[in-house]
């Protein structure tokens, strides 16, 4: 099914962020940091793929934008985090910025004598008095670089753009009316149902490759069956989030419109995604044939990150990315940054994704990058570090990995005709 050799057109590409994004900040050795997204900036410029002219112009969503995916009461209840701020004396972003910027590393001042946090934090949330517009500006990012993809693909699908929002907080844990694991507003689905709802583009797909399950998408797409949501993701033994079974497929009118692979397996590489994305996903998409790929661009599955526990590099990335684009050559296709929280892995991974999206073919990007998809083994879930254990465990995790594709393959075979069972092979 992919085609990774393939030349590809080149074709623009369009970017979008969101502007004071660094007035969103938690404890200094919080992963979900600014820098995530200042370092991706940063090395796009150096690397020639990024200039300010192709920066869409800054947006932030309006509450009919958020209503799209969530309720009235969860956006008041998100928007009203300011106001618990306020009520502590940082009154505006103004004042935030200037405390921030003499703050401690504790990240405390003194206002009227009274020790204040300039941060507060919630489970694994955290918020300022800037969280709520800066949330709201990610969602706008995602809309706005969505539209502009989609205007593009109207009449000559020659000149189809894609896109990237380089956003953050991220949006996929975010639910209907839930906000958890740094996520506030659903960034990608938001985005896709304005593609559905008032953009008329007939067929949407959102895929989550973050390495934790996009429990909020699924929570807010499940019954509906206008969106089809497809996730990669690692699952057991007590990762974040616990959702994402093979099992839900949907319901109602969403039902067959949820693909789950929840890889109970640490360590899987290169190898392991592509053989995911030809025996499950890109048959899912070839036979969806959606007009526009969100995809819900999490680098945390990357080798380096310290929450994964995976090896992908970043030309296994850029390998997904390409099948997508091999098998749906008139789709439009847009990356909205989720997770990734090694800085330096992150940018390259976003480097390789987007020389895939200018049209770059995977051979440029490996001579670039190295050949990827080395062979898998185990790598441990402390920081950065990788490590390889002993072999029987390694080869346990990667039998446990297979048997989760085989399954999610079954799963899917019962809604989708160009799913293959083990046994049909």
């Amino acid at each position: 099914m992919s085609t990774g050799g393939d030349s590809m057109q080149k074709r623009p590409v369009v970017f979008s962020t969101c502007m004071e994004h660094e007035l969103h900040f938690g404890a200094p050795s919080h992963p979900e940091k600014p820098e995530r997204l200042l370092n991706i900036l940063k090395h796009l410029k150096q690397q020639g793929l990024l200039s300010d002219d192709l920066i869409l112009p800054h947006h932030i969503a309006t509450d009919d934008d958020l209503l799209l995916a969530h309720t009235k009461e969860h956006v008041k209840k998100v928007q009203d985090y300011a106001l618990q701020h306020v009520s502590n004396g940082i009154q505006n972003k103004r004042e935030l910025r200037e405390w921030k910027r003499r703050m401690s590393s504790e990240a405390k001042v003194k206002i009227d004598g009274k020790e204040v946090g300039l941060v507060k934090s919630m489970g694994d949330l955290f918020t300022t008095v800037a969280t709520p517009e800066v949330a709201m500006a990610a969602v706008g990012a995602s809309v706005k670089v969505v539209e502009e993809v989609a205007k593009s693909m109207e009449g000559d699908r020659k000149e189809a753009k894609a896109g990237f929002a380089i956003v953050r907080p991220p949006g996929h844990h975010a639910g209907k009316d839930t906000a958890m694991g740094f996520c506030f507003f659903n960034n990608a689905t938001i985005a896709a149902l304005h593609a559905v709802e008032r953009l008329k583009v007939p067929r949407v797909c959102v895929f989550d490759w973050d390495v934790h399950h996009g429990n909020g998408s699924q929570d807010i797409l499940y019954e509906d069956g206008r969106v089809l949501f497809a996730s990669v993701h690692r699952y057991g033994k007590g990762f974040y989030p616990g959702t994402g079974k093979v099992e839900e497929v949907g319901s109602g009118g969403g039902k067959g419109r949820i693909v789950n692979l929840p890889v109970e397996g640490r360590g899987m590489g290169d190898e392991y995604y592509m053989k995911a994305m030809d025996e499950l996903f890109l048959p899912v998409f070839a036979e969806y044939e959606p007009n526009l790929v969100i995809v819900s661009a999490g680098f945390d599955a990357a080798e380096g990150d310290p929450l994964g526990g995976m090896k992908v590099t970043p030309v296994g990335f850029a390998k997904m990315l390409h099948s997508i684009q091999a098998t749906l050559p008139d789709a439009g296709i847009v990356l909205i940054l989720e997770g990734g929280y090694n800085v330096n892995i992150l940018s390259e991974c976003s480097e390789a994704c987007v020389r895939i999206l200018a049209g770059e073919t995977v051979a440029e990007v490996e001579r670039r990058f190295g050949v990827g998809g080395e062979e898998e083994g185990l790598c441990s879930d402390m920081g950065a570090m990788m490590v390889m254990e002993n072999p029987a465990k390694a080869a346990k995790e990667k039998q446990a990995a297979h048997a989760s594709l085989l399954a999610a393959r079954r799963v899917q075979a019962e809604h989708w005709r160009e799913v293959q069972t083990p046994d049909e092979e």
